[in-house]
């Protein structure tokens, strides 16, 4: 499993609200959600902003996210 994975799972848990109800607020598909918390999806940067965004995360924890993204791309993510 990613940290990108991680993270997204466990800053949705923490917000307590289902993959379901992120979707919604992000405007996004389900199966996007479902899929990059399994690690078989990577979303765009502008998908994890809109998902920060809906889960009302601060700054650090966006960065966070971008840059686990960026590292999952490139190929460095352990």
């Amino acid at each position: 499993m990613s940290l990108l994975s991680e993270l997204l799972r466990v800053y949705r848990t923490d917000a307590g609200i289902s993959g379901r109800e992120l979707t919604r607020r992000a405007s996004i598909n389900q199966s996007m959600i479902s899929k990059a918390e399994k690690d078989v999806f990577v979303p765009s940067r502008e998908i994890l902003l809109r998902i920060a965004e809906a889960l009302k995360l601060p700054e650090s924890h966006t960065n966070a996210l971008l840059d686990a993204r960026d590292r999952k791309e490139s190929g460095t993510d352990s």
